[in-house]
């Protein structure tokens, strides 16, 4: 676990990853705050290698909520400079998250947009895929200017390019639908387009779902197959999960009550792993060291990715660093997700 890694050309002191999600603490019109950056310098001051930011929106359309984190807004460059910098200053490395929300972005944030016309979406045009490509392009730009270390594609959770992938949402008739190879064409473009654009040493990732957890959506064969599309693309590591945001059938963030249940993306994580080069990182419910270290050390997956506990506990890596019996109080709730600014429910945001 506090064994480096390298991901590309960026350097990173441990294998830990932060993953994202929804942090707010922004300002109502997605403007990041010293409240939004406290947030990450906290987590870098906790010991963990990698954090990957908040969900960040490409632009001010397409996003889940007006107060949600945007590359477009007019101080977002200046703030994650700052951002980058107090991440560094304690030995981390920031990568930010972005993603078009699809179906499920608000319609006070603009045009819903989706791959086909389902519920109050409009199916995309075209023309309107193109832009959604120069859209990340120009997104990764900011990021790169500002010293982000990279940035990760969202196209997992039910999100705009799972939506794409997983046939479920998926029912074009044109070459951005019907077979795997089509539906993966765009999570393809943007990963290629955007490694174009940016610098050798500005480190791409993609977190995609390992299944959808849908009877009609996208399989794990699928997503194994996927993976390879990516490796083809020069994706520079992809990080794996499961499940749709809000959805009954299975939700990314399961509740963990039995030691059984922890890791529960591993096993697939590691078959992916099998099947490709690209550094694979997994994420899931992991909550105890040994396991962690038993999973790092007798599999070719490269870095284990924690949300929840690092909320609850952000010095959490410290403490193992210190006493790897130490076992995480999360309790894996999911109330922190309902807070403004993120942060554990049962407990104060200073950490009492």
């Amino acid at each position: 676990m506090f064994t480096e890694i390298q991901y590309k050309q960026m350097r990173v002191k441990n294998r830990l990853v932060r993953s994202a999600a929804l942090e707010l603490g922004t300002t109502p019109d997605g403007g990041l705050t010293e409240e939004y950056l406290a947030i990450h310098h906290t987590l870098a001051k906790g010991g963990v290698g990698t954090i990957i930011t908040g969900i960040t929106g490409i632009s001010k359309e397409g996003r889940v909520m007006p107060k949600m984190a945007h590359t477009t807004h007019p101080s977002y460059q200046e703030m994650l400079h700052k951002d980058v910098k107090n991440v560094e200053s304690e030995g981390a490395k920031l990568i930010v998250q972005l993603c078009s929300c699809g179906m499920l972005s608000h319609p006070l944030c603009g045009k819903v947009l989706a791959p086909s016309a389902l519920g109050n979406a409009e199916a995309m045009s075209i023309r309107e895929i193109d832009n959604l490509v120069e859209q990340y392009v120009a997104a990764a730009k900011v990021c790169e200017r500002a010293g982000a270390h990279g940035i990760q594609i969202q196209a997992a959770h039910g999100f705009l390019l799972n939506q794409f992938l997983s046939p479920h949402f998926n029912q074009r008739e044109d070459e951005y639908g019907g077979s795997l190879e089509n539906r993966c064409r765009l999570l393809r473009r943007v990963v290629m387009a955007v490694k174009e654009a940016v610098s050798p040493i500005f480190a791409v990732f993609v977190k995609m779902n390992q299944s959808d957890e849908l009877e009609d959506g996208m399989t794990f064969e699928e997503a194994v197959e996927v993976a390879k599309m990516l490796e083809e693309s020069h994706v520079d590591g992809i990080e794996i999960s499961c499940g749709l945001v809000g959805s009954k059938e299975g939700l990314p963030n399961r509740v963990i009550t039995r030691k059984e249940e922890e890791g529960y993306n591993f096993e697939a994580a590691c078959r992916i792993a099998d099947n490709i080069n690209v550094p694979i990182i997994a994420v899931g419910g992991f909550r105890t060291f040994s396991d962690i270290e038993i999973c790092l050390q007798k599999s070719k997956v490269k870095g284990i990715s924690l949300c929840r506990p690092l909320i609850c506990e952000p010095d959490l890596p410290e403490k193992w660093l210190t006493d790897s019996t130490y076992q995480p109080c999360c309790k894996s709730c999911n109330q922190c997700f309902m807070t403004n600014p993120l942060h554990c429910k049962f407990k104060n945001i200073d950490g009492k």
